[in-house]
């Protein structure tokens, strides 16, 4: 097998763009939300009872927010992907792609699946129930599943790190990895096609000789 040249920085900066250029459309429509809603006569109270655990505004302020996310979050990592040869914003800068095992493009499920930083963003969806019924359940549940969320995305970006292939969880995962756009795929099944094929060569030649052993006549064995 061709060893692949890792991508790991490169991967680190395309993640650290992602999320940042993520992160300022997530807020687009929370800043419009809370625009809708606030009392502009009194603008900074109005602003602080929405942003404040426990009052009635800051529900709304989550389901914008968790929501947002959501939605934002799989048409980028997911969506983008999918249609974009396997390149968010970050990785068609830093010049890498996710790709699978044979160097094709992942399905648009695969993509969001292998989006480790929405994981959490995926299981607060259902849980947004929990805000009809209480807030403080909500938070904490949320709270608990984000840590576990980046303890994981700890782990996967020391993988990737460590790893000889550069791999992380939400890779292995998905059968995927993220290699540089110039990775050459066809070259690698030329060679795997003629070790086949000598392999195959060698079997027809063990073939050959066993037949070239002709059998003794019966008498030929008698003593």
């Amino acid at each position: 097998m061709i060893k692949r040249k890792k991508v790991s920085g490169e991967r680190l900066g395309a993640a650290i763009i992602d999320s940042l250029i993520l992160g300022f459309v997530v807020f687009i429509p929370v800043v419009v939300y809370i625009a809708i809603t606030l009392d502009w006569e009194n603008a900074l109270e109005s602003l602080l009872v929405s942003l404040t655990f426990g009052e009635e505004g800051y529900i709304g302020f989550l389901l914008t927010s968790v929501v947002s996310e959501f939605v934002l979050g799989v048409i980028y990592f997911g969506y983008m992907p999918y249609k974009m040869n396997g390149q968010t914003l970050g990785k068609k800068i830093l010049r890498i792609k996710a790709v699978d095992e044979y160097g094709d493009n992942l399905t648009f499920a695969k993509h969001c699946m292998r989006a480790i930083q929405n994981w959490s963003v995926y299981v607060s969806i259902p849980l947004l129930l929990l805000l009809l019924v209480n807030q403080n359940t909500f938070v904490i549940t949320f709270g608990l599943i984000g840590n576990l969320v980046n303890m994981l995305l700890f782990v996967s970006l020391i993988l990737i790190f460590a790893k000889e292939d550069g791999r992380g969880l939400h890779d292995m995962v998905t059968g995927s990895m993220v290699v540089s756009i110039n990775e050459d795929f066809n070259q690698e099944f030329a060679m795997k096609a003629a070790q086949l094929g000598d392999w195959a060569e060698v079997d027809q030649e063990d073939d050959l000789g066993f037949q070239d052993i002709e059998p003794k006549e019966k008498d030929e064995w008698d003593m």
